[in-house]
């Protein structure tokens, strides 16, 4: 049976002008698609649309604080440890997703 995630709101944590999102895990991974979404979110992208071809330095949003949620977002969601150094030579969201794995 193939992994799959479901990206849904968790009311039990919405904050004023703020919503945080979680992944149910329903045996399986997280696809492309809604990685990209959370990002956005957490990222608080509103003008772009991330796909594989954005350049990070091209993202104002891009900094030390996104690396940051992008490094806990593959530690809660994935289960994996991302080192700096690795994350400093991405330079598209492809190379992100190919730290994950997706």
């Amino acid at each position: 049976m193939e992994d799959l995630f479901i990206l849904v709101k968790n009311p039990a944590v919405i904050q004023p002008l703020e919503t945080h999102y979680y992944i149910e895990r329903h045996c399986g991974r997280m696809k492309r698609d809604d990685f990209l979404r959370l990002l956005e979110d957490e990222l608080e992208i509103a003008d772009v649309i991330l796909s594989p071809e954005v350049q990070l330095s091209d993202l104002e949003a891009w900094d030390s604080l996104a690396a940051v949620e992008f490094i806990a977002i593959a530690d809660e969601q994935f289960e994996i440890q991302v080192a700096g150094t690795d994350l400093e030579k991405c330079e598209t969201v492809n190379d992100l997703l190919l730290l994950l794995n997706i």
